[in-house]
Formats: C-alpha cells, structure tokens, sequence
C-alpha cells in the first residue's frame, strides 16, 4: 500500500503572481488587509503541516541527524510566526503607518529567508538518503516560505 501524498497539488494553490497583478495594497483598505492575513495564516499552516509530515517521516526512518538538522527550519517559522501576529495586530490598528511598513519588511522577511536557505539544504541531503517523503514535504516548505517572501516583498514595495 502506498502512502499518499498529503500536500496539495501545485495545480491547486493560489498563484501568487495572478494575485499579486491585481493587487496594489492599501493599508488603509480592510478588504486587503484581510486578504493579507489569510494569505500569511493558510501558508503558514501549511508549512506547519508540511513540518509535521517531515517529521512523522525522520521518525519513521529512525534518523535523528535529519531530524535535529529540521530545529533552526522550526525555529525560524515560530519566530514567523510571532512576526506575523504582531503584524496582523498592526493591520487592524487605525493607525497602521507606512514607517511602520519597513519594520515589518524585514522582520517577516528574516526568518522565512533562513528557512528557505535551510530547507533547500536539508533537502539536498534527505534526497541522498534516499527519503524522498520527507524531501517532497521539505520541497512544499520552501515554495510556500518563497511564495510568501514574495507577497511581503510586492506588498511592501508597492507602499514605498
């Protein structure tokens, strides 16, 4: 019996590039700053799923090494993660200033920047370990930290 890959399709995500053409942010519009937090949230999840599915699969194989290599990945997105609520705090605040833009810029930038470089590494390696589940699940993780680099990038240039 074969396992199933857990993660979507690629033909099934959002195009970011699609979503980004139509978007010029406002930080004064609700309607885009929601857009916003549900883009950051749904990914966010996802990397976090994705994480469990590399781990689950680590466990499975009885490989430690890979597993304590995944902490500085985690260790990056939690910090996303705080990053990203404190952001979302700031969008619903009447007054979200665009000095504040830059703050944020770089602060959610940083950490899916070394989760990125991390996981494409790691990725490099569980592929000559032969752990391809785990490495397509570590693959998702760095489309996903890509994509949204890219919203926070196109998002926040579009203020400057």
């Amino acid at each position: 019996m074969s396992k199933s890959d857990p993660t979507p399709s690629p033909d099934k995500l959002l195009s970011v590039e699609a979503w980004l053409k139509d978007t010029s942010v406002d930080p004064s519009d609700p309607i885009q700053r929601k857009q916003l937090r549900v883009e950051i949230k749904s990914a966010l999840n996802l990397i976090n799923d994705l994480t469990v599915v590399v781990k689950i699969e680590l466990t499975e194989a009885e490989n430690q090494r890979f597993l304590e290599d995944l902490y500085p990945v985690e260790d990056a997105l939690r910090k996303f993660s705080d990053v990203a609520r404190e952001f979302g705090v700031w969008l619903d605040s009447p007054d979200a200033s665009l000095e504040r833009m830059e703050y944020f810029r770089h602060e959610l930038r940083t950490p899916l920047t070394v989760a990125v470089g991390y996981t494409a590494v790691l990725s490099d390696q569980l592929q000559d370990a032969g752990l391809d589940e785990a490495r397509r699940a570590l693959q998702r993780i760095n489309v996903e930290a890509r994509r949204i680099v890219q919203i926070v990038v196109h998002l926040m240039t579009e203020q400057d």
